[in-house]
């Protein structure tokens, strides 16, 4: 069950939400504040349960009303960035500030000839690195456009 529940901002109103669930020993997926609206995500209750929780949401101080919703923003959020990120051409990459790999589309895959599986989450090794620019990147916070890399057949390397 996906929730949101556009509200006042004001201090404590979290705070009563999560009391509100625990009272009901319901259990949080996931819970997202912006400005004017917080975001609840819930394991799927029985109807009555459902019913009793959505009504007693409804009286919390400042909240205005009680919204089910398809997708939680950070799930909508990563769903439109997939989608932008499948109908480049151009192969890119993002690494955190540790040089894991966080996101990576399927061009880069093609023309880095990566395993999507084996890499995403892993750190990327010293020579795409290099090869990449991250290090420069990441040290002085500037992008590089239109450079060419060179790749390394992966395969040709194991068989040796």
């Amino acid at each position: 069950m996906r929730l949101r529940l556009p509200c006042m901002n004001r201090v404590g109103l979290i705070h009563d939400i999560t009391q509100c669930l625990a009272k009901r020993q319901i259990n949080i997926v996931s819970l997202e504040v912006e400005q004017g609206n917080v975001f609840l995500e819930c394991p799927y209750l029985e109807q009555e349960r459902e019913a009793a929780l959505l009504h007693a949401l409804r009286k919390i101080g400042g909240v205005y009303r009680v919204e089910a919703i398809a997708l939680m923003p950070s799930k909508e959020r990563t769903e439109q960035l997939n989608a932008i990120l499948g109908s480049v051409q151009d192969g890119i990459l993002t690494v955190n500030q540790d040089y894991l790999l966080t996101q990576c589309n399927l061009a880069a895959v093609r023309i880095l000839r990566l395993s999507l599986a084996s890499v995403m989450g892993q750190p990327i090794d010293d020579s795409l690195a290099g090869n990449l620019f991250v290090q420069e990147t990441l040290r002085t916070g500037k992008s590089f456009r239109k450079k060419g890399i060179c790749t390394v057949d992966r395969s040709q390397e194991m068989r040796k």
